[in-house]
């Protein structure tokens, strides 16, 4: 099943097809969606974005409106994890659920999503030749290098990178490390919310920034080589 976006597409339609891209990489959701067809409306609660999601055998086409056939309209806070309301759910319930399904992709463990960013972004011009993560929830720290990969427990790191300006830490929860790293937060606004610390210069920050916006908007390609681990979180 392959993904379709509008021509010219506006950032929500962008953000929405990356995350039903992703989706659509676990074996679960492609059977639990495998021959639906209708569509489905989103409607933000905070601004005037909204979009609707074609549903075919064949693929998935998402565009910028509200479709009147909708079969479901379902409004929410793009920027939020609360609890949407939607409408028609009783005449659709079967069909709300197997489509829910496409608007959560399961996150991938902190460590296995930084990996593969890593792998994906490491040789970019700007970033740092080293990216420390620090996980707050499991007290563990994981070094990415070029030539090098570390975890380890956070006290068992000896060495001091505070002053190193070839380097960058990110401090933060397994939840924020997975979204950051995984297509769901952009650096520098998940910094000033205050659910990630960051110890940077500012050339490395505005380049991460990029990175992380390039992968919320499904930007972001992952080299030809590249494989996706199997780790989740549970």
């Amino acid at each position: 099943m392959r993904i379709e976006l509008e021509a010219d597409p506006v950032p929500i339609v962008k953000i929405i097809g990356a995350r039903v891209s992703r989706a659509l990489t676990q074996a679960t959701v492609q059977r639990t969606v495998a021959g639906l067809e209708g569509c489905f409306s989103l409607q933000s609660t905070t601004d005037a974005q909204c979009l609707t999601i074609h549903l075919s055998p064949e693929k998935i086409y998402l565009c910028r409106g509200i479709d009147k056939n909708a079969r479901l309209l379902i409004h929410l806070d793009f920027n939020t994890n609360q609890p949407p309301r939607i409408e028609r759910l009783w005449r659709h319930p079967w069909f709300a659920f197997r489509v829910s399904k496409l608007l959560q992709p399961r996150l991938l463990n902190w460590s296995v999503a930084a990996r593969n960013f890593w792998q994906m972004t490491q040789h970019v011009a700007g970033m740092p030749s080293r990216l420390i993560l620090v996980c707050s929830d499991t007290a563990e720290v994981l070094i990415l290098e070029r030539d090098l990969i570390q975890q380890m427990p956070l006290a068992a790191l000896e060495e001091d990178f505070s002053n190193d300006d070839a380097s960058m830490t990110v401090h933060g929860s397994a939840l924020t490390l997975s979204q950051l790293f995984s297509g769901e937060k952009v650096l520098l606004e998940s910094a000033i919310k205050g659910e990630i610390k960051i110890l940077s210069n500012l050339k490395h920050a505005a380049v991460l920034t990029g990175l992380t916006l390039q992968q919320l908007l499904g930007e972001l390609k992952a080299p030809e080589a590249a494989s996706t681990p199997e780790g989740q979180i549970p």
